[in-house]
């Protein structure tokens, strides 16, 4: 089965995201920090 995923580069905040297969909904992936949401800088 193929894993989709999702990239959102806003123009302040960036995240990633994929579709969990057990639930079928979309699920952030946390950054090193534990942050779902990292800010560009």
């Amino acid at each position: 089965m193929a894993i989709s995923i999702g990239i959102d580069f806003g123009t302040t905040y960036s995240a990633v995201a994929f579709i969990d297969p057990i639930t079928k909904l979309p699920k952030i992936i946390t950054n090193s920090e534990g942050s779902k949401i990292k800010a560009l800088k």
